[in-house]
């Protein structure tokens, strides 16, 4: 099983790394696909998709260390399920020719079922690495580093949000 478990934190820990990171490098390009849902009042979209970046950001560095599993994996719970009430509530309004906003890997694929069903295995793989012991997770000096890291980008986050704050501004 731990082989199992090995795989699904890596692959996951890829996957939130890759979305995440999407979330920033291409920010615009999910505030308008964000907006289509219509589920975000417009003034805190912006907000919501550096949160759910940053999150998604934690995610990929949680996944991957023993101390910080537990709540990497319930955010990452949350995240999803999130996401696929999202698709879900966008697939029974009708709507047509809407993308799922992912980005990374996954892409930005138009909302089907398939893309909901393809959710639902996440979660199932989240919940594999939640529940099962990983006796390979990082306890060395790498959490310290890449707890370095993670608040390095989150301060860089912050700054962008100022940035976009003051852009806001001027128009």
């Amino acid at each position: 099983m731990e082989i199992i478990t090995l795989y699904c934190s890596v692959l996951l820990s890829i996957l939130f790394l890759s979305t995440g990171l999407d979330k920033f490098l291409h920010f615009y390009k999910h505030v308008v696909s964000t907006r289509k849902y219509d589920l975000i009042p417009a003034r805190f979209i912006k907000i919501v998709i550096a949160l759910m970046g940053t999150l998604e950001l934690y995610v990929s560095i949680g996944l991957l260390i023993k101390t910080w599993k537990e709540s990497a994996g319930l955010v990452a719970i949350v995240l999803l399920i999130i996401y696929t009430y999202a698709m879900v509530h966008q697939m029974r309004k009708g709507s047509k020719n809407l993308n799922c906003g992912c980005g990374g890997l996954i892409g930005d694929q138009e909302i089907t079922w398939k893309s909901i069903a393809r959710n639902a295995v996440l979660i199932m793989g989240v919940v594999v690495t939640y529940i099962f012991p990983q006796e390979f997770m990082m306890n060395s000096i790498l959490p310290t580093y890449l707890s370095s890291i993670l608040i390095i980008l989150i301060t860089s986050i912050s700054l962008k949000m100022i940035e976009f704050k003051k852009i806001e501004n001027v128009k």
